[in-house]
């Protein structure tokens, strides 16, 4: 079973998790707070494909533009869990597979960062390009590293 954490404001809000059949289910931290979704409501009782439609709407449809930004990004596969990993979305949510908050000094470390922000790595069509200012296809739905 994978887990994708999800954050708001530095606060554990809950954790995605998927099984071997590639089911996702979500579960909030607490019982007070607003939810990350009408779709997922604190009170339960939301559909099935909920979890999933929520993670899938927060990247683009195109399978080519997913390829590229796996491709940009250094994500070990296409697969939501992957791309959204240390992920700022829209709605200001982060999310990490790690249990750990994300934060800027995780991301800077490793192959295509340059401060803190995520870059395009070498020989990719946006190469030395910041990920702000580089690929609409993406940064329009407010998806970035962080």
């Amino acid at each position: 079973m994978r887990e994708l954490h999800a954050w708001e404001n530095g606060h554990h809000v809950g954790v995605f998790s998927e099984d071997d059949e590639e089911r996702i289910s979500f579960t909030y931290d607490a019982e007070d707070g607003l939810p990350i979704s009408l779709s997922l409501p604190r009170t339960g009782g939301w559909r099935d494909q909920a979890p999933r439609n929520f993670l899938d709407n927060l990247l683009p449809d195109n399978p080519n533009v997913r390829q590229a930004m796996r491709e940009h990004l250094n994500a070990s596969s296409a697969g939501v869990f992957d791309l959204l990993d240390r992920v700022d979305a829209t709605g200001g949510l982060v999310f990490s597979l790690s249990p750990e908050p994300p934060t800027k000094s995780t991301a800077s470390s490793g192959p295509g960062t340059t401060g803190g922000t995520r870059t395009a790595t070498a020989g990719s069509p946006w190469e030395g390009r910041r990920a702000s200012s580089h690929c609409p296809a993406w940064t329009a739905s407010g998806i970035g590293r962080i």
